[in-house]
């Protein structure tokens, strides 16, 4: 607020205070011992690891914290940008965010926080700064809980995929190897997720197919190319082994005459074996397996900010790659009745071969989708907590693509972003051809080799560093290491097989 007055006034001690509209934001006699009568009012661990502070103003707190646990991460994020230079503390800059800054308070907090800085992590509000600042409190608070949602849901894929994500990469780079690059466009490029509403729309992206570059979702190739539409590129994340079997419907039928599928995904996806079907395209999620790699490559690969769900990896990657308009179809984040996906979708294949004359399909989908989507949002729709926490990312980064970003046939779930009909991919100018680019570079299969044996040594002899995320997902410091089932031990079995069949050695 331009008109808000704040000012710097000496306590009685001789330190400064503060104060803004008449909110003394600080004690008028000792703001030292103010803080400490704080932190001894809360029930803190003995040996914290993290502690947010939340609008300390003169920075009393991460002063008294830093001189109480000198071994723990202090992040400090202030509702001013007023204090800046004036606090009593002596983080280093990186550690502190204002509202001023050049960086969101998300990209802040991914920046600074580990996985598993969120096992212990405590948070600390002090509260004048919110009765003096309640905006930008709410703000910057929808935030850090926005933020602290979406990394306590992809922690556990972090320790479920660490090991598996060192494997895929190691693969990928050996058989993958050169990918296409991506080129950038000033085309539109529309990005089919998997939601109900997707069927709705099919008719229309064929009608208007010559106007746009289609991406789509895993989950929804399958209706797509029933549907004859065979997408520009497909964007795949996951790590996970039931990962490709989205894309068997495409992959499994060699007697219909279709085009290569161009697939982007970062090293530590899950695997799929070479074929002259697939047109590899690689970016990365800024991993320590991956960054081990970065310098093989004869081009930068692009940076994609990890994200809770693949749709929001394919808008990053969008934004990276066009200068129009991207156009979301099927992001739905809600179950629609009894439609989880878009229809047909592979997993309905399974669902029909576990079903006989006495079990029919109907009652365990119904069943499933009660209770993985418990929150009733209209008298046809539900939907998540998981779906939910994706919403909240869309809209809390609405605020980029204002005026860029829009998505097609509208969901109860709000995300920010503008809504079109069908009839707005109609108003694009058809476009010229649109293809991957072929890079000539290319490391021999020797040369691969060589590397990946470099950077196995590297990650065998050097694990608990490497990378964090991946070090801790195999809870290294937690299991006894006589134990032959130790993680970690585990780990350096697989790498030793590894390097053995690669002709390396330990």
């Amino acid at each position: 607020m331009p008109d808000r007055r704040e000012e710097l006034l000496p306590a009685k001690t001789g330190v400064p205070t503060a104060r803004c509209d008449g909110i003394l934001l600080h004690s008028l006699y000792d703001p030292m011992r103010e803080a400490e009568q704080y932190l001894g009012s809360l029930s803190l661990p003995s040996q914290p690891h993290t502690f947010l502070v939340l609008g300390s103003c003169l920075g009393y707190l991460e002063h008294r914290l830093s001189s109480l646990y000198p071994d723990a991460k202090v992040l400090s994020l202030q509702f001013s940008s007023f204090f800046k230079g004036k606090e009593v503390h002596s983080l280093p800059s990186s550690h502190c965010w204002y509202p001023d800054s050049d960086r969101s308070v998300e990209d802040f907090l991914y920046e600074r926080l580990e996985g598993a800085d969120l096992q212990e992590l405590q948070i600390l509000s002090w509260k004048p700064a919110f009765h003096a600042y309640p905006r930008t409190a709410q703000s910057v608070s929808e935030q850090v809980l926005q933020v602290l949602r979406e990394m306590g849901r992809s922690l556990p894929t972090t320790y479920v995929f660490g090991r598996r994500w060192i494997l895929n990469a190691i693969k990928n780079f050996l058989f993958h190897f050169p990918p296409y690059r991506l080129p950038t466009t000033p085309h539109p490029i529309c990005i089919a997720a998997s939601g109900p509403s997707l069927s709705r729309n099919l008719p229309y992206l064929r009608q208007f197919r010559d106007r746009y570059v289609l991406w789509a979702l895993p989950s929804s190739l399958f209706a797509l190319i029933e549907f004859g539409l065979y997408p520009d590129l497909l964007i795949m994340t996951d790590g996970g082994n039931y990962a490709p079997f989205l894309l068997y419907p495409y992959l499994r039928d060699r007697n219909r005459k279709k085009p290569p599928l161009p697939l982007a995904f970062p090293l530590t996806a899950a695997f799929l074996p070479p074929r002259a079907s697939l047109q590899p395209v690689l970016f990365h999620q800024g991993t320590g397996i991956e960054r081990q790699f970065l310098s093989s490559f004869p081009f930068p690969l692009p940076y994609v900010p990890p994200n809770g769900t693949v749709a929001g990896t394919a808008l990053e990657l969008a934004l990276h790659t066009t200068t129009g308009p991207v156009v979301f179809l099927g992001l739905d984040l809600c179950v629609e009745n009894s439609e989880e996906h878009v229809r047909p979708h592979p997993f309905e294949e399974l669902l029909a071969g576990k079903t006989s004359r006495l079990h029919g399909a109907e009652t365990p989908w119904l069943k499933r989708i009660w209770d993985q989507y418990p929150e009733r949002i209209t008298p046809k729709h539900r939907t998540s907590p998981a779906l939910q926490t994706y919403a909240g990312w869309f809209r809390m980064h609405a605020h980029r693509w204002e005026n860029r970003v829009f998505r097609v046939s509208p969901s109860p779930v709000d995300t920010g972003m503008e809504e079109k009909p069908p009839s707005f991919l109609g108003t694009f100018p058809p476009i010229a051809s649109y293809s991957l680019q072929s890079e000539r570079h290319h490391l021999s299969w020797e040369e691969r080799k060589r590397i990946v044996i470099k950077v196995i040594t590297k990650i065998q002899a050097s694990l608990p560093t490497v990378d964090p995320h991946i070090a801790r997902a195999f809870d290294i410091s937690k299991v006894d290491d006589g134990n032959p089932l130790h993680p970690r031990i585990r780990v350096e079995t697989t790498l030793a097989r590894i390097l053995k069949d690669l002709g390396g050695d330990l």
